[in-house]
């Protein structure tokens, strides 16, 4: 007698609320899905009672926004009222064409994706089970996995670039540098300090420009 009693308030208060009563099929359903659907119809009437609102708001806006124009229009001359009117339709012919571009580049990119993007199928024969928040996080998942993937490829790019710079700047050519610095340097002490210094720089000269040749020719391999 009391669950019945209960269930007849719960009629009564969705019915007070603008919530439908649960039809036969709803009467079956279990307890967290009751409590699920239940939250599903206030959202949507929550949904419904806003939009009405936003809707009278917009009209309201826009009989607020006439009348101060015609008032605009009544307190000037003939002469301003002709340069107003013209002013206004040049600005409404450039937010058309605008928003005209706009559609048309929307278009062309959404066209582009259809015809070289991924070709991923996402099945959401589900999505009448789910309510619009849990829609818009599944939508917010693959944006987010598709700029996580962008992201990654770029990082990819970059590291696959740095690692030809250490091949090009690393391993033969530092050490081929050391060696011929080394040479440079002890070169005079090994022809004694009385050699005449002339004859040390016709040999350092060519090894020194041999050496740039090599690092020059291995960079442009890398490049």
């Amino acid at each position: 007698m009391e669950a019945a009693q209960n269930d007849d308030n719960a009629v009564e208060e969705s019915q007070n609320s603008g919530i439908a009563a649960p039809s036969a099929p709803e009467q079956h359903l279990s307890k967290n899905a009751k409590k699920k659907l239940l939250k599903q119809q206030k959202y949507e009437a929550k949904k419904a009672e806003k939009k009405a609102q936003a809707k009278e708001h917009k009209k309201k806006e826009a009989e607020r926004k006439r009348k101060e124009w015609e008032e605009t229009l009544a307190s000037v001359t003939e002469e301003e009222r002709s340069k107003l009117i013209e002013s206004r339709r040049s600005l409404r012919k450039e937010r058309m064409e605008k928003r005209s571009d706009e559609r048309e580049k929307k278009i062309e990119r959404l066209t582009t994706a259809k015809q070289s993007g991924q070709n991923i199928v996402i099945d959401l024969e589900f999505s009448h089970l789910m309510s619009p928040p849990e829609i818009n996080s599944l939508v917010q998942q693959q944006v987010d996995a598709k700029h996580h993937r962008f992201a990654h490829q770029k990082e990819k790019a970059k590291s696959r670039k740095m690692d030809g710079q250490d091949e090009v700047f690393g391993g033969g050519s530092i050490l081929m540098i050391i060696v011929v610095g080394a040479l440079l340097l002890f070169l005079p002490l090994t022809m004694g300090a009385v050699q005449p210094p002339p004859l040390f720089s016709l040999l350092a000269i060519p090894v020194f420009l041999l050496v740039v040749f090599i690092f020059l020719s291995r960079a442009s391999t890398h490049a």
